[in-house]
């Protein structure tokens, strides 16, 4: 299931430039969903919670109590590592090594939210298609992390407000019949506190997870038609 060292002014700047690319980026794919699904004869269905959902109209969804979970895809804002660097000491730099434990660490987390919600939630969570069966593919897109842990640097004071920002994405499918059924986009921060508070890779992951949760959690109220919160 998105917004630096001990610098209050090097994280505002970096915060800017992210947020200026995020938003561009955001605006670009939402362009291409709404023609994405509207040609697949999904209809926009407003939300209070969630920046855009698509659903087919005659889909049944209360039939659906069994979710396939596809792979969670996870990709990074673009040039995130590269402008992320140019703020930082050199031994404070992100590998690529770096950048691709922290993807990974997002789609293991993201993976385990999304099945642990939707268990939650009286869905079985099952390992193949079949009748009564939806077919989910989660994905975190322009992933932005505004101040990652990197293990090997030397050890350092970090603060953020916020753990860092992502876009949200969500299809769902008739498992059997490979029919999009709907299609869920939310541009979300994973917030901390309303201060600047002192950030490391355990701090990241909980508020990520937390995003991610409540995220999964909208996605299923939204096909159900029903409050939450």
């Amino acid at each position: 299931m998105s917004r630096h060292a001990l610098s209050v002014i090097s994280m505002a700047v970096l915060s800017g430039l992210s947020s200026a690319t995020w938003s561009d980026a955001a605006t670009a794919a939402a362009s291409d969903t709404y023609r994405a699904a509207t040609q697949a004869g999904l209809v926009s269905v407003q939300s209070r919670y969630l920046d855009e959902v698509y659903l087919q109209p005659a889909a049944d969804w209360v039939g659906y109590r069994k979710v396939l979970i596809d792979p969670v895809q996870v990709a990074l804002r673009p040039n995130w590592r590269r402008d992320l660097n140019e703020s930082r000491d050199l031994s404070r730099r992100i590998s690529v090594t770096d950048a691709a434990e922290l993807v990974q660490q997002a789609t293991d987390v993201m993976a385990r939210t999304v099945a642990d919600v939707f268990a939650a939630k009286g869905y079985e969570v099952v390992t193949a298609p079949g009748p009564g069966v939806l077919r989910i593919s989660p994905s975190v897109l322009d992933l932005d992390v505004f101040e990652p842990d990197v293990t090997n640097s030397r050890p350092q004071a970090l603060f953020t407000h916020d753990a860092g920002t992502a876009t949200l994405r969500l299809e769902m499918r008739d498992s059997a019949a490979g029919t999009l059924l709907g299609v869920v986009v939310d541009r979300g921060t994973a917030t901390q506190l309303r201060q600047i508070n002192r950030t490391n890779q355990t701090t990241n992951l909980f508020w990520f997870d937390a995003m991610f949760r409540l995220w999964t959690a909208n996605c299923i109220a939204a096909i159900r038609a029903e409050p939450v919160r």
